[in-house]
């Protein structure tokens, strides 16, 4: 593919893009795929070649005659050092995050990177560190490149929880979706852009997110990693039979979820509450055969 001046641009070719640098990822048909290399957060992004303006790149040689700051040069040696603690660990989410995460903490994410795609149940007990384990196995399909938008489902008084868990464990700055913070979001944005879709890290109470409307928005999106926190008040309602009228938003939301995200992560203290078609209800979810159990007998 040729670039405005003739120049050849293919995977990997940095070009100037929009007064940025980037590099190449992909070529399909005139669809270009590329990635920020000069400033944070890291932005993977698409665009219509017909419509941009695409130059070469290049990323400037350190210049011998311009002497550094001392100190600052002092605080990225330190920086440097303290990245090599879990530096040479195996998994990439230990070394992009402040966790010292336990043994048994680190389990669910050898299980997850055994699976093409991931769906996962996580049931420990209170306090064992469900949302360590969880956003262990976010962060490591985020630095895997396995995953670039991530959609967190929660009751509503833990969603604040959630935003600085995230931001403080493991450097994902979440946005709150809410009546109350959605206008503050669409200030910030391109006009005629959804902050669903602009946002990559998002929040979302369950009771705001099985409403028609916003259930409709969020289903129109792409979603690579959906982590639902205490997931059991996703499962289908107990029936004592087939005529037995119950409350079913909540359940239609987790099915509808569980369709359209690549990667799925449960999280619940209390995944059985006496009821196997409630409990099976839920491990469907995961997309394991289970349905029998969900009718009523």
């Amino acid at each position: 593919m040729k670039m405005g001046n003739g120049a050849t641009i293919m995977p990997g070719s940095i070009v100037n893009l929009r007064s940025r640098l980037w590099r190449v990822d992909d070529l399909i048909d005139d669809i270009v795929t590329a990635t920020t290399i000069e400033s944070t957060p890291v932005e993977h992004r698409r665009f219509y070649r017909p419509f941009e303006t695409i130059e070469p790149g290049k990323i400037e040689d350190p210049d011998p005659d311009k002497v550094g700051n001392y100190s600052a040069q002092d605080l990225l040696i330190r920086a440097y050092r303290l990245s090599m603690v879990h530096g040479t660990a195996p998994l990439l989410s230990l070394q992009r995050s402040r966790v010292i995460a336990e043994s048994f903490q680190i389990v669910p994410v050898v299980m997850a990177l055994d699976m093409s795609v991931v769906k996962i149940l996580i049931a420990d007990d209170v306090g064992l560190g469900k949302t360590i384990e969880a956003g262990l196995i976010v962060t490591e399909l985020l630095a895997r490149q396995c995953a670039s938008r991530l959609l967190v489902i929660c009751p509503a008084n833990l969603r604040d929880q959630w935003k600085e868990a995230l931001n403080y464990f493991f450097h994902i700055d979440a946005k709150i979706v809410s009546t109350q913070h959605l206008r503050s979001l669409e200030r910030n944005i391109p006009p005629g852009m959804s902050p669903w879709e602009y946002y990559p890290y998002l929040i979302v109470s369950m009771d705001y997110a099985k409403t028609p409307h916003n259930r409709a928005t969020i289903l129109e999106h792409r979603w690579d990693i959906v982590l639902i926190d205490e997931a059991h008040n996703l499962a289908k309602p107990h029936q004592v039979s087939p005529s037995h009228k119950v409350k079913k938003e909540r359940w239609e939301l987790g099915v509808k979820i569980a369709e359209v995200a690549r990667h799925l992560i449960l999280l619940t203290a209390t995944p059985h509450n006496g009821y196997t078609d409630t409990y099976a209800s839920l491990l469907s979810l995961l997309n394991l055969n289970f349905g029998d159990y969900i009718l009523i007998q």
